[in-house]
């Protein structure tokens, strides 16, 4: 996903069950944990997007098989994909590392619900 996640990248995700929005996701296609770029077709189904800007990975969109959409297909190739749903990636701001850890520090205290001291992990 380069150039939108480096190499080393410590990538944080919130859980959810589907894709509503556009946006950064982690997946489990056909048992393979990834992170694409998800954009929501009209009619169904989803466009995965590469944002890898050095390797020639292909866009995918992946279609409802049938009426009732659980079973998703590779339009291209008509393979059938088991896509299931991980989380939504979340971004803390880039522009230092020291705002960058304060961010992570934030997260982590919200999500636990105790204290943490940001200045403390900056030193």
């Amino acid at each position: 996903m380069r150039p939108t996640i480096q190499s080393g990248d410590i990538i944080i995700y919130k859980p959810v069950e589907e894709i509503r929005t556009g946006g950064i996701y982690v997946l489990l296609i056909d048992g393979r944990q990834v992170v694409k770029r998800v954009q929501p077709i009209s009619g169904g189904g989803y466009k995965l997007i590469s944002d890898n800007d050095y390797d020639d990975y292909e866009n995918e969109r992946l279609v409802p098989k049938d009426k009732n959409g659980q079973t998703l297909v590779n339009e291209t190739t008509g393979r059938t994909v088991d896509m299931r749903v991980v989380g939504s990636v979340i971004f803390p701001d880039r522009d230092t590392d020291t705002l960058h850890v304060k961010q992570v520090a934030r997260i982590i205290k919200s999500v636990a619900g105790g204290e943490v001291d940001v200045n403390s992990l900056t030193k």
